[in-house]
């Protein structure tokens, strides 16, 4: 029993493992900058939501050897910082009888602007083709500090978000798929549990 290794028997704790057990093996994407705040995995891939250095889908069809093959940011120092903070994935969903039929990610985002003007959002991508993700749809979920978004959960009708200051919000998928033609909306957002009041 190696006493300095943590993951291994430590006597000073008053026990003694009586079985060896092993560091895992870490395969990383060698990068710098990006800090995970969420992933979640569908199949061969993985999807990582990196807060202010965006998000990003990952093969990992060879555990040992992850590629990024899609990454999007926007964030742009001076102007906006666009933080991705949670991603949620969920295979075959069907929305509004067939008008979106594929596998779906889900993000939230917080996005503060130099004026100090914030919004919230769960945008929604159609990732049936992993590399080439696409925007199909979005919902506001909150201004300034009114619900600044956190995890996330996807079912195949409704999307449930962690958010600070209001406990859980829920958005109909039926409603924010297709996104409405002003590009803006707040109905999608059905459903609030506040535990923060309780």
């Amino acid at each position: 029993v190696d006493e300095s290794n943590p993951l291994e028997g430590n006597t000073s704790w008053g026990f003694k493992s009586n079985f060896d057990t092993k560091i895992p093996d870490v395969y990383s994407l060698e990068e710098t900058g990006f800090a995970g705040r969420d992933i979640a995995v569908l199949g061969d891939y993985a999807y990582l939501a990196g807060g202010d250095a965006g998000w990003k889908v990952i093969n990992i069809s060879d555990p040992t050897s992850p590629t990024v093959l899609y990454e999007e940011t926007n964030t742009h120092p001076g102007s906006v910082t666009w933080s991705y903070r949670g991603v949620a994935v969920r295979k075959g969903i069907q929305i509004n009888n067939g008008a979106f039929n594929g596998d779906l990610a889900a993000l939230s985002e917080h996005i503060v602007f130099a004026d100090n003007n914030q919004f919230s959002y769960i945008r929604l991508y159609d990732v049936s083709n992993p590399p080439v993700p696409q925007v199909v749809g979005r919902a506001k979920i909150g201004e300034s500090y009114t619900g600044i978004p956190g995890r996330l959960a996807l079912s195949d009708t409704h999307a449930y978000i962690a958010s600070a200051a209001q406990g859980v919000q829920v958005v109909d998928l039926s409603k924010a798929i297709p996104p409405p033609p002003s590009g803006e909306s707040d109905t999608p957002l059905v459903g609030l549990y506040d535990t923060v009041a309780e």
